[in-house]
Parts: structure tokens; C-alpha cells; sequence
């Protein structure tokens, strides 16, 4: 048995059929500055020990296609699930994670569902690129170590939102000997995985660690792409505040108005 461990980074919505058999990423085009986009890719052992990983592969943003596809065959499980059960089901973004639920899906902001309670509309044109996954867990690998703050149509005070994800992912099982799972760059075979190796594949459309930068506005950059069927008056735009005990020197990075969103079904 062999893992495919995917990490999304930055400014994107994840997306999951309706029918949970497929799920895609939008990676937005236009972002604040100092936000890049690459991908690495690092292969490990089949039983992927953390000392196994050595880089396998890197693609810069200029020739990342618009097109990115991970292919799964032949596992035991199909379709796409989220990390939302047992421990993982309830979630209180006033304190943050407890009780193990740190790599609920549940933390990843769903523009519908959290924000909105109504579709929200996509215009793919916003889109740089779209990863599409046919099979996989959905879970938050990291939360934001500041709240995020809402304010509606840029007027009156902001309101407290939560401590969100700031990077998500796909945890692929390849749990039958014949198992595989392809990643392609457009029509560029990247890698094919089978329970003889692992995979870490990260994609990243934000910020890079050894920028710091102060907490800001960057999610307001989610409405180039998504947003259209919400009246203006309605939107509700983004800020962030810095933990309480946080050293004001220290500025926050990854910062939580650089959320993961989620958008419903999706393209």
C-alpha cells in the first residue's frame, strides 16, 4: 500500500461534484503581489517514511498548464470523501481546533455554506489553472494561527469569522497491488505512482514562508472568481488580527485572509 499526500496552499476553491465522484481546484489568476504558484513534487518509499522523500519534481508557474489532472485506477475505495466524521464533525472557530479535530474539512471556508447559505456563482476565467481529482479524502492540513474578520460591503465593523484553513488537501490511498495513480501537467505525464512508492505532490498559490507580511485583505481577491450572483451590497469582504500574545515583530504568515475556500459544486 502507497499514499499520494496532496497539499494545497493559498488562494484557490476546492470543489466536489455533486454526485462526490470528482473533485477540482481552481487556483485563482489574479492575486495580491508576492503571491507565486508552483509545484513540487517528492517521492518517498511505499510506506512513506517521513526520511524517504527526496524532490522529484518542480514546475514554475509559467509552465504549469491550465489543465492538471491526478487519475486514480483499480483502488478499493472510489469518488472523492472529506474528513468530516467522528472527532473531526463539529468544529468551534471562536477557539480553534480540539479534541483532534484539526484536520477537519469542516475548516476549510465554504463560500455557500459558512458564508452565504445560497449558490454564489464561478467564472472559471478567474482561474489560472484546474487540478481535477477522481478519488481521494479532503482534510485541512494547517489552520490559520490568526481569526478572520468579515465586513459587508466594505462598511460598518467587521465581524469575527474564525480561525480557518490556510492549507488543505487529498490523501490518496493506493491500497490494491494494482493500484496506480497518474499526475499530469496538461498533456505531460508528471509521475505514476503504484504501491511500490509514495507521493507528495504541493501546490501552492501563496505566499512564500520567508515573506512575512501583515495580516491583510488577500481572500477579497476570491471575488475574480467567484461571487457573481451575490448583489454588491451583499458581499462581505476580509481582514485578519494577529493573536493576542502574537510579537508584533513577529508578522503572521501564512495569514488567515489567505484562506482555502470552498465553493459547492463547482464546475
Amino acid at each position: 500500500m502507497s499514499t499520494i499526500e496532496v497539499t494545497l496552499k493559498g488562494l484557490l476553491v476546492i470543489y466536489v461534484s455533486a454526485d462526490e465522484m470528482k473533485c477540482t481546484v481552481g487556483f485563482l489568476d489574479k492575486t495580491p503581489p508576492h503571491h507565486g504558484f508552483k509545484i513540487s513534487v517528492l517521492k518517498g518509499d511505499a510506506a512513506g517514511t517521513p526520511g524517504s522523500f527526496r524532490l522529484f519534481a518542480e514546475i514554475d508557474a509559467p509552465d504549469i498548464s491550465p489543465d492538471l489532472k491526478i487519475e486514480v485506477k483499480d483502488t478499493s475505495k472510489s469518488g472523492i470523501s472529506r474528513r468530516d466524521k467522528g472527532v473531526h464533525a463539529r468544529i468551534a472557530r471562536a477557539s480553534g481546533a480540539a479534541g483532534g479535530n484539526e484536520e477537519s474539512f469542516l475548516w476549510v471556508l465554504d463560500f455557500e455554506k459558512d458564508l452565504y447559505h445560497k449558490p454564489v456563482g464561478t467564472d472559471l476565467k478567474g482561474f489560472r489553472s484546474l487540478l481535477t481529482v477522481d478519488n481521494g479524502e479532503l482534510l485541512t492540513r494547517k489552520i490559520s494561527k490568526n481569526k478572520l474578520f468579515t465586513i459587508v460591503n466594505h462598511i460598518g465593523p467587521a465581524q469575527e469569522f474564525g480561525f480557518v484553513a490556510v492549507e488543505s488537501g487529498i490523501d490518496i490511498v493506493l491500497d490494491q497491488p494494482q493500484s496506480t495513480a497518474a499526475f499530469k501537467n496538461g498533456g505531460t505525464p508528471v509521475f505514476v505512482a503504484d504501491s511500490q512508492s509514495s507521493f507528495k505532490v504541493i501546490f501552492d498559490r501563496g505566499i512564500p514562508l520567508t515573506h512575512h507580511h501583515a495580516a491583510g485583505n488577500d481572500g477579497d481577491s476570491y471575488y475574480t472568481a467567484i461571487g457573481h450572483l451575490i448583489p454588491d451590497p451583499e458581499k462581505k469582504f476580509f481582514s485578519s488580527h494577529p493573536p493576542l500574545k502574537a510579537n508584533p515583530r513577529l508578522l503572521v504568515t501564512p495569514d488567515a485572509a489567505c484562506f482555502n475556500g470552498g465553493g459547492g459544486t463547482g464546475p
